[in-house]
This record gives C-alpha cells, sequence and structure tokens, in this order.
C-alpha cells in the first residue's frame, strides 16, 4: 500500500473519557492493556504495509509524541503534525493537506482495529477509483453510538455496500431525513442504526479539495460524508459547498487507460461513488473513546479477542505478567488478566480479568475484579476493587472498598471508605 497514506487522527479532546482525560493526560497515549492506544494504530497499518503515516496532535501532546517516537523501531515512517486545539476532524486534515500527495486513509487515534480487511477494502478503493469506502461493523447490542446508516446491496458483494444515507446520531433527532433524488435513485435502501462507524475511511486525493471548502467545522461524520453522497446521486447538477465546480481532479485519473484493461475496471461515475465496506463478526473492532469502551478495551486486549497482544510475556495460567513484577506466592492472578512492569502485589490478593499498570503497589488481602489501574497506584492491605478505573497515581487507603467508580489521578481514597458509581476527583 506504498502510495496511500495514513492519516492518524490523535488530537481530539475526549470529554467522554473524563477524568481519564483530565488536565495534561491525552486521550491517544492513555494505556490500553498497558500499551499507549496509540502504538495500536500504529502496529495495525504497519500489518496491512503501509509506508508513509502522519500524525496529527495537538500543542499538549508533543512531549508524549516525542517519548513515543523516541522508543519506536518499526517500518513505518512518521510525520508528526500540530494542529490547533479543537478543529472538526475534516478540518484537522485539510490542515495538513500539504502533506497529503495522493489517495490517503483517514483513521482515529482511538479505534483498536484488527487489519484483516484494510487490503481488502484498498483495492476496492483502488480499482473503483471511489471517493469514499469506510468500514463499519454489527454491533447489536450496541447503545451509545446510534448514527443511521443506509445501504444498498451490490451484486455478487457480500461485505461491500453502496453508501446512500449517512446521518450521525449528532445530526437526527426523532426524524430521518432522506432526500427523494436518493429514494428515486436507490429504491432498496435498508437502513442501519446498529452499525458501528470504526472511524476508518479511504479518501481520493481530490476530496480534500471538498473537505477545504465545506463550512466550518469542518466534520467527517457531519459534513463530509454528506456532501459526498450528494455528489454521488447527481454528479452533473450539484455543486460543492463554496465553490460552483467539482475538483477537476477528480475526473483526472492517470491510471484510467491501463485500468480499462482490467476485469475489474469501473465506469468514470464511479469516482463519485460512496462506498461502506462490513467488517465480519469475527474482526476485532473498537474504540475507546468513552470510559466504558476504555474499560471494555482493555479486557478485550487481556482475553485474546483481537490480534493484538499486551507486552508483558503470558503464563501457563494465560495471565500477562511482567518479568519485573513481585507477586506473593500466596496470591491468586488469574486468567485472562495483565500486571505491569516493577507492580507488586502483597500476600493473599487476587486479580480476576483486570489490568494493572506499571510501578503499582498492591498491599496482602488485596482484591481487584473487572477492573483498570493505572500507573503508580497504591492499594493498601484490604483493598477491594470492583468493575472500576483507577487512575495513574491514587492512594486507595486500608480497607476501602471502590466499586463501579472512577478514581480521580492522585486523588486519595480514605480508610475504610465506600465509593459507589462516583467519580471520586482528588482534592
Amino acid at each position: 500500500m506504498l502510495e496511500y497514506q495514513a492519516v492518524v487522527l490523535a488530537g481530539g479532546t475526549a470529554s467522554k473519557m473524563y477524568p481519564l482525560t483530565n488536565g495534561d493526560v491525552s486521550k491517544h497515549f492513555l494505556p490500553i492493556a498497558n500499551r499507549p492506544m496509540i502504538s495500536y494504530q500504529i502496529e495495525m497499518l504497519e500489518k496491512a504495509s503501509f509506508r508513509d503515516v502522519i500524525i496529527l496532535i495537538t500543542h499538549q501532546s508533543e512531549s508524549l509524541m516525542s517519548g513515543f517516537l523516541y522508543q519506536y523501531n518499526g517500518s513505518l515512517k512518521i510525520k508528526v503534525h500540530v494542529i490547533p486545539e479543537k478543529l472538526g476532524t475534516a478540518e484537522a486534515v485539510v490542515h495538513a493537506k500539504e502533506l497529503i500527495t495522493g489517495d490517503f486513509v483517514v483513521v482515529s487515534g482511538d479505534l483498536i482495529l484488527d487489519p484483516t480487511y484494510l487490503r481488502n477494502m484498498i483495492d476496492v478503493h483502488r480499482t473503483r477509483d471511489a471517493s469514499l469506502v469506510m468500514l463499519v461493523k454489527k454491533k447489536p447490542d450496541m447503545s451509545e453510538y446510534l448514527d443511521y446508516i443506509g445501504l444498498e446491496d451490490i451484486a455478487e458483494e457480500s461485505n461491500l455496500k453502496k453508501l446512500i444515507v449517512y446521518s450521525p446520531s449528532s445530526e437526527v433527532s426523532t426524524v430521518l431525513q432522506v432526500q427523494r433524488s436518493s429514494l428515486v435513485k436507490h429504491p432498496n435502501i435498508t437502513v442501519y442504526n446498529k452499525l458501528l462507524d470504526a472511524h476508518f475511511y479511504i479518501f481520493g486525493h481530490w476530496v480534500l479539495e471538498v473537505m477545504t471548502n465545506l463550512p466550518d467545522p469542518k466534520s467527517i461524520k457531519s459534513s463530509l460524508i454528506p456532501k459526498l453522497i450528494e455528489l454521488q446521486n447527481d454528479v452533473v447538477n450539484q455543486d460543492l459547498l463554496g465553490d460552483e465546480t467539482i475538483p477537476k481532479e477528480a475526473f483526472n485519473d492517470p491510471l484510467e487507460q491501463a485500468n480499462t484493461m482490467s476485469l475489474k475496471w469501473h465506469k468514470k461515475s464511479d469516482r463519485f461513488s460512496c462506498f461502506a465496506y462490513i467488517a465480519e463478526d469475527n474482526v476485532y473492532c473498537g474504540r475507546a473513546n468513552t470510559s466504558k469502551s476504555f474499560m471494555e478495551t482493555n479486557r478485550d486486549i487481556a482475553k485474546g479477542s483481537s490480534t493484538f497482544t499486551p507486552f508483558e510475556p503470558k503464563n501457563s495460567r494465560n495471565a500477562f505478567i511482567a518479568n519485573s513484577a513481585k507477586i506473593d506466592q500466596t496470591t491468586t492472578i488469574g486468567s485472562l488478566s495483565i500486571v505491569g512492569d516493577k507492580t507488586t502485589v502483597g500476600g493473599k490478593s487476587s486479580v480476576k480479568h483486570s489490568v494493572i499498570g506499571k510501578n503499582c503497589s498492591l498491599g496482602n488481602g488485596v482484591k481487584v475484579t473487572n477492573s483498570i489501574v493505572l500507573d503508580d497506584v497504591t492499594a493498601e492491605d484490604g483493598t477491594t476493587i470492583n468493575n472500576s478505573i483507577v487512575c495513574a497515581g491514587a492512594i486507595l487507603k486500608e480497607g476501602s472498598n471502590v466499586v463501579g467508580s472512577t478514581i480521580d489521578y492522585n486523588a486519595i481514597v480514605l480508610q475504610n471508605a465506600y465509593i459507589n458509581k462516583q467519580i471520586h476527583k482528588r482534592e
């Protein structure tokens, strides 16, 4: 995929993850299974044979990004581009458009995705020369995302669908509006609201001009995709927002003569087509963009739901324990759990279906179940942590009990305190 560049959006503020992203903490460097979140997108792109990657960050993340790149020794050629804060997603891409020289992929920095179908998606985009190919996955139990996505079947294709309607949850109140021209030209549309938009998009290079001419704030979901669908419906009569011509580049295909000799060649109007590629059920696809999904993604990596693995070695009981961790022989570290570097766990404690970060100190009789404990946390004797997130530097005093809660960075939970279903802030 040498001809495709990848653009990783790693500059969001992630208000839905408070207090995990409180202060100077950037979402994209939060640990997923004790690995920086952004390391998963980097590994995914490496496995999919990408070469050039542009990572968009804000000033807040510069030092963290520098630290990550200092330790990175992979095959990708990575460029870091600093963008202003609070830009729309498309606006962020436009800010780096001088670095984008050809067709490109945009991937969210909170996406954890097995790279199984990325080559297939690239092939679809290349052979059809489409304006957009986006990845979606069926999520029957999904409650956090209610985007409305209307798809039309394509003959002899199972995963690939024509994208006809796209209304993000932020744009839909009680009534879904569909253009009449869409229904006339595509009478057999199936509208879904249980599809996860993976935030993995493949665009033709000419789409950069469409992005540039969108009104602010320029958003991939709210304005760009609906605009591309509008162009798709009637190429001849549609005008771009802010301009009255379709980008000339959209009609220019240097490989057209070669493509006409291919069995998979498609007509020139396909250049304005939008497609959705539906991932199979067995392909892991998750986004860590809320506190709930952050917990779920951590657990999924620990239990082997994806092709990604923790950095810690796996033992005979299917637990991942760092070689430098010190675990008392009377303590049980259950399967599907992770214990990070230089963490100590005292006697008669238990860790079940949980992730324990680096440099943590867990005393005697500590019980951690279905929880995520970040780095440098102290849990004194008799502490119980259940279905909770404990942020870095927190101190849980002796006998404290934390249930269904999030403990803020460097917060102190008093001795024998009971914290239930709340955000416990530091004073």
